[in-house]
C-alpha cells in the first residue's frame, strides 16, 4: 500500500511539473505573438500618426487617410499598406489572405517584401496584381501555404485628381458619389473587370479602370470581415449598413466616420471580440481653393 501512495505523489508530483512547464511555454508563446502583432500592425502603420491619421497636399488636391484594424486572433490575415509612389500619387493596398494565425500573418509579410520589390511599377495597379498573382501561384506546391488573397489596390493622384484601381477578387471600395437625382451617396466605386483572388490562376490577366474625382470624394477599403459579421440573430452587419454609416457621417472627418463604424460593429457583435479580423482604411481627396 506505502509503495502505490508514493507511486500516486510521484505521478502527481510529475503532472504538476509538467502542468507548470506546459504553462510556461504558453505564456511565452502568447508573448511572442504579441511582439508579432505589434510587428505587424507597426509596419502597416508607417506613415501615420499617433492618432491614425496621414495627410499630404499636392498643388491641386490633398489628401487624407485614416484607418481601423482589429484580427481575430493575436495575428491576422487581413493587412493594409499605404504606399507613397511619388511626389503626387500614393496608394492604398488591402490585401485578405485566407484563414487567419501564424500562417496567414505569414502570408502578409511575405506580401509587403514583394511590394517593396515593385518600385518601378507601383503606379500601375492592375501589373502590380499580376505580379502578386504570379508569386503566390508559383508557391502551390505547398498545400499548407494559404495562398489564396484577395485585393484591391487604389491610386490616387494629388496633382490631376485621377484616381485608378484594380481589384482581385475583393470586395469594392466604397466610395461618395452623386446619384441621377443630384444626391450624395456611398456605393462600390467604378472598377471595370474584377479579376479571380490571387494564387489561383498564374496566367490570369487583372484590369485597370480609372477615373477622375470631380469634387470632395470619400472612399473606404474594407475587408469582408466587417460585412460578414452577424449579429445574435444570425443577421450579417452587410454592405448596406455600411454604406448608410458612411452617408450619414459623410464631412465628419475619417477619423470620426471609422470610430462610429467601429461602435455600430461591436453594438452588432455584442462584444468587442469579432468573428473575423477587421481592416478599414478611410481616404479623402479634397480640392483645393
Amino acid at each position: 500500500m506505502t509503495y502505490d501512495i508514493t507511486e500516486q505523489k510521484q505521478a502527481e508530483e510529475q503532472a504538476r511539473s509538467l502542468s507548470e512547464e506546459l504553462r510556461g511555454k504558453n505564456a511565452q508563446f502568447e508573448a511572442e505573438l504579441l511582439v508579432a502583432r505589434q510587428l505587424q500592425e507597426t509596419l502597416m502603420s508607417m506613415g501615420f500618426d499617433r492618432d491614425r491619421h496621414f495627410a499630404k497636399s499636392g498643388s491641386n488636391w490633398e489628401f487624407e487617410a485614416s484607418y481601423y484594424y482589429k484580427p481575430s486572433h493575436h495575428l491576422a490575415g487581413d493587412f493594409f499598406d499605404l504606399i507613397p509612389i511619388s511626389d503626387t500619387k500614393l496608394g492604398v493596398l488591402v490585401c485578405d489572405v485566407m484563414g487567419n494565425g501564424v500562417k496567414a500573418a505569414l502570408v502578409t509579410m511575405l506580401l509587403r517584401g514583394l511590394i517593396s520589390e515593385f518600385s518601378s511599377f507601383l503606379d500601375q495597379p492592375a501589373k502590380v496584381l499580376d505580379q502578386l498573382n504570379k508569386r503566390l501561384c508559383s508557391l502551390a506546391e505547398d498545400q499548407e501555404f494559404p495562398r489564396f488573397t484577395t485585393a484591391a489596390y487604389l491610386i490616387l493622384d494629388i496633382e490631376t485628381g485621377m484616381a485608378s484601381v484594380a481589384n482581385a477578387g475583393h470586395p469594392g471600395p466604397l466610395w461618395k458619389t452623386r446619384g441621377e437625382d443630384g444626391r450624395e451617396k456611398f456605393e462600390p466605386c467604378p472598377s471595370g473587370e474584377r479579376g479571380p483572388a490571387l494564387g489561383l490562376v498564374s496566367d490570369q490577366e487583372y484590369f485597370l479602370h480609372e477615373f477622375h474625382c470631380d469634387e470632395t470624394t470619400e472612399f473606404l477599403l474594407y475587408t469582408d470581415g466587417i460585412i460578414g459579421q452577424k449579429d445574435a440573430m444570425g443577421h450579417e452587419f452587410g454592405i448596406l449598413k455600411l454604406e448608410e454609416i458612411l452617408l450619414n457621417n459623410r464631412g465628419n472627418g475619417l477619423a470620426s466616420q471609422l470610430k462610429t463604424i467601429k461602435l455600430a460593429l461591436k453594438l452588432t457583435a455584442g462584444t468587442d471580440d469579432f468573428d473575423d479580423d477587421i481592416c478599414l482604411v478611410a481616404v479623402k481627396m479634397s480640392p483645393k481653393a
